[in-house]
């Protein structure tokens, strides 16, 4: 009887140990596929990472070397960055510009369109592009165009991101154009005689005629250019 129990007991010991092992190495398995689900998780966070560093190096980058005058302001107008490029155009050192309000830096006659502009990005749209002038130091005013777009963080709208270029060189030419027509159509209304320029081609239609053809009856509005006095013909 003795032994009969003692063959069951060695049995069930033995059940048991097979049990525990089967159980310990079920515990091993699920914590190595737990350690392997964890290495992955790692290092797809340091790829991750990784990828966002190069990212943010290249934006730096871009940031600091580019030609145009970049900057962010929050949406009540102060000044969060600037690249070297804005400290250039406005004469003033990075930490001079941060903290400030765009107003600060801006012609008195270009607030109210600087605050509507901010308010037109609010409502929707997504680039806003105008010139205007900003004053840098010393008090220089620089005609400059500006680019500006929303920032976002969750889907609302966090800040103004913008570009300013110096179009000084654009606006001289262009003042230099305006003066020449000037001085070029002055010239033609105050010469006694009649100047037209026609079309190249048939029906030659004059698209310019001086104001001396009034003195003989004709029209500046003449659109055929037989309407128009012959050379010698009054």
């Amino acid at each position: 009887m003795d032994s009969k129990l003692s063959l069951t007991d060695k049995r069930s010991q033995a059940f048991s140990r097979e049990e525990l092992e089967e159980r310990v190495e079920q515990r091993t398995a699920a914590l190595a596929a737990a350690n392997a689900e964890l290495i992955a998780e790692v290092q797809e966070r340091k790829q991750v990472e990784a990828a966002l560093r190069a990212s943010e190096e290249r934006y730096r980058d871009l940031f600091e070397n580019a030609q145009d005058a970049i900057y962010v302001h929050d949406l009540k107008g102060k000044y969060m960055s600037a690249n070297r490029a804005a400290e250039k155009l406005c004469g003033y050192k990075r930490d001079e510009i941060v903290g400030k309000n765009i107003i600060e830096f801006m012609a008195p006659e270009h607030v109210e369109q600087i605050r509507a502009n901010i308010g037109k990005k609010l409502d929707g749209i997504r680039l806003t592009t105008y010139e205007m002038e900003m004053r840098a130091k010393g008090g220089r005013r620089v005609p400059v165009e500006v680019n500006t777009r929303l920032i976002y963080e969750n889907g609302i709208a966090v800040a103004v991101q913008g570009m300013a270029r110096d179009i000084t060189e654009r606006k001289g030419v262009e003042r230099a154009l305006q003066e020449s027509e000037a001085r070029y159509r002055l010239l033609v209304e105050t010469l006694p005689a009649i100047i037209y320029h026609t079309e190249a081609s048939p029906p030659y239609s004059p698209f310019y005629v001086s104001a001396n053809v009034l003195s003989l009856g004709y029209s500046q509005h003449t659109r055929s250019v037989d309407q128009l006095p012959a050379p010698g013909r009054s």
